[in-house]
């Protein structure tokens, strides 16, 4: 198996207002989320809600792993202890208050 270390989200990925789509496990391919990284662009605070979603199911409470507050202009790093892994067509969804003020970077590995 081929392990591959990279960006999960896209380049300019931001937060929407509602559940916003931020990656897609490949077919025949398993992710580990490694660090998670967010910047509130705003001059207020944001609530931001993050959600690891199993292939077939929706953005729900039974699935959030982050909800935190990041005040004005503040830039948090996350590294779960251990990686969250995720199976093919696995989500990661997420929301903020204010829609396009808080940018997100996933980083990780793919395993084909």
């Amino acid at each position: 198996m081929a392990e591959t270390y990279k960006q999960l989200t896209a380049a300019n990925a931001q937060l929407g207002s509602s559940s916003t789509l931020l990656y897609t496990v490949p077919a025949s391919t398993k992710a580990h989320l490694k660090t998670i990284t967010l910047h509130n662009t705003n001059t207020s605070t944001e609530a931001v809600e993050l959600n690891l979603v199993a292939s077939g199911l929706s953005a729900a409470a039974a699935n959030k792993f982050l909800n935190i507050d990041l005040e004005a202009s503040e830039t948090i790093e996350w590294s779960p202890s251990f990686p969250f892994t995720m199976e093919a067509a696995g989500t990661v969804y997420g929301l903020s208050t204010s829609s396009s003020v808080v940018n997100v970077k996933i980083d990780g590995a793919e395993v084909t």
